[in-house]
């Protein structure tokens, strides 16, 4: 009896160790990061899935990716559950081969956060966090890992190349939708705010996980959270940095959008490239306002490239499963700057 109880607990250390722990991978280190001039992004990419798209990404050889949310599907409720997720997804051999060769930065959604369409009740944020800042790769030492939320903010380049990224927690502090609903939270909203004044960069990128300008009924977006979009707008205008792009993911589509509205400083663009491993389209997908394309509903990424030589120009596009480019979007800094 006596060595089986100690052979039960012998392996029962073996398994609570094991299941607190995500698979070590090699990475590429951000400090290594120069000059962003190559830049692709992508959400909703399941583990149990093909990934051919971290091969497609490679040949064009990026400088940074940007995870935009559902980057595993877990819709967790326990932290056996997480870890289980996030390993299998690090344990995918064209996505090892990725994080060995290309700097990774990212947010998260619901299905990578907790419960689908979760938000501050869920349980196990606090547990979340960590993992999913130990699958990112985030630093022991980063103040995320010790901060309520994930959010945080990048600048990579030299003088008048940078490009700041200022990456949303849209999950941590979300409440239901309604009027007077909180998106961000008190502490975020201020940080952000403080982080887009503070830039010094002239491309200013905010990575939401869900569409900021889209008004479509059939997915989460900021309009379910008027107050909040309002404080968004309100904030960019006031701070008069030039070249402030959204980019987002949730959708299980790409979609080009943009609000020409003459109550911004000047036009606002977003682009949303989701569906990396599986997408699909409803009944509504053409019904957002602010679209500029039709929306693609096929597998998908997206990939910007920044010409700094006058005229600065930054062309946005979607590419498909074929690596062929199914939207293009060019856009000129001298025009997305203050009037």
């Amino acid at each position: 009896m006596k060595r089986t109880g100690l052979f039960i607990l012998f392996f029962a250390i073996i398994h609570f160790a094991y299941v607190q722990e995500l698979t070590k991978v090699a990475r590429v280190p951000l400090d290594s990061i120069k000059n962003v001039d190559v830049i692709t992004f992508g959400s909703c990419n399941h583990q149990n899935l093909p990934q051919e798209m971290w091969l497609n990404m490679m040949e064009y050889n990026p400088d940074l990716f940007i995870f935009l949310g559902d980057n595993v599907y877990g819709d967790c409720k326990t932290k056996d559950c997480l870890v289980k997720t996030f390993n299998k997804q690090l344990n995918k051999p064209f996505f090892v081969e990725f994080l060995e060769k290309i700097p990774v930065i990212g947010t998260w959604d619901d299905h990578d956060y907790g419960p689908n369409n979760s938000g501050t009740e869920n349980p196990i944020k606090k547990d979340s966090q960590k993992y999913f800042l130990d699958f990112v790769g985030e630093p022991v030492n980063s103040t995320r890992r010790t901060q309520e939320g994930i959010y945080t903010s990048y600048t990579f380049g030299a003088a008048g190349q940078k490009v700041k990224f200022i990456l949303l927690d849209e999950r941590y502090f979300r409440d239901k939708p309604g009027a007077t609903a909180e998106l961000l939270g008190e502490l975020q909203w201020k940080w952000f705010e403080k982080e887009l004044n503070a830039s010094d960069a002239p491309i200013n990128i905010i990575g939401s996980s869900t569409q900021f300008l889209s008004t479509r009924t059939t997915s989460d977006r900021w309009e379910q959270y008027p107050q909040s979009q309002k404080r968004m707008y309100e904030i960019i205008k006031a701070s008069k940095k030039p070249g402030i792009i959204f980019l987002s993911g949730d959708i299980h589509c790409a979609e080009m959008m943009q609000n020409t509205s003459t109550e911004l400083n000047y036009p606002l663009y977003e682009f949303t490239a989701s569906g990396m491993s599986h997408a699909h389209s409803s009944s509504k997908i053409n019904s957002n306002k602010f679209k500029i394309q039709k929306p693609f509903c096929g597998l998908n990424y997206g990939m910007i490239t920044i010409k700094w030589d006058p005229p600065i120009s930054i062309k946005i596009e979607i590419k498909d499963i074929q690596n062929f480019s199914i939207q293009e979007k060019t856009l000129y800094w001298e025009d997305l700057q203050a009037k």
